[in-house]
């Protein structure tokens, strides 16, 4: 729960909070697909953050925040990997309870 919970919060990509939730995910893949298959991005074409700010973006930018979400989404499930381990070597609820997500 809590993989999928950090999973969808917003990303922090060139200095500003970006979405990247479902929908977000989507439309990045959607126009990955896009550049590889040569289409061009419009003129002044634009990414717009979490807080509703437009940000000029070119194949660079999009490709990058898809490394980066896709980067995250690899580390926290590395993270959950490791938390199991974690809870599935614990003998006692006490030692379950002392499981925390680490930073």
């Amino acid at each position: 729960i809590e993989r999928e919970r950090r999973g969808f919060l917003p990303i922090e990509y060139t200095g500003a909070l970006f979405d990247a939730d479902a929908v977000a995910m989507r439309n990045v893949e959607g126009w990955q697909v896009q550049l590889a298959a040569g289409v061009a991005l419009p003129d002044g074409f634009v990414w717009r953050d979490s807080a509703n700010v437009d940000h000029p973006a070119d194949a660079a930018f999009v490709n990058g925040l898809g490394a980066a979400i896709t980067l995250r989404g690899t580390l926290l499930y590395q993270t959950a990997w490791t938390v199991k381990a974690a809870v599935d070597a614990a003998t006692t609820a006490e030692e379950i309870g002392a499981i925390v997500w680490p930073s």
